[in-house]
């Protein structure tokens, strides 16, 4: 997805866990570094995300798709969540 921010750049994973009637996201970057300032990006500024395809990020071709999806899969996540996964995403900020 594309998150809106005027002073962010980069991009990365985010896990949106649910407990009872709350949200919380555990972001990472593409490298992996944890990232729990970029998470309210995700949940309490929600009208700032827009869906994207990959062609949008310039995923043109298999091999792109592959790296990106490689990147996802390496970025770590907790052993042990508390609550129920509700999304996995990957996301980039677009300046707005």
């Amino acid at each position: 997805m594309n998150v809106a921010s005027g002073t962010e750049s980069g991009g990365g994973v985010a896990a949106i866990v649910r407990r009872g009637p709350d949200l919380e996201a555990i972001t990472v970057d593409f490298v992996g570094k944890p990232r729990p300032d970029w998470a309210r990006f995700l949940v309490d500024e929600r009208e700032g995300r827009r869906e994207a395809t990959p062609a949008d990020w310039g995923l043109l071709g298999e091999e792109e798709r592959r790296a990106v999806g490689g990147a996802r899969a390496c970025a770590p996540v907790p052993p042990a969540i508390r609550g129920r996964l509700a999304a996995v995403a990957a996301f980039r900020f677009v300046n707005t």
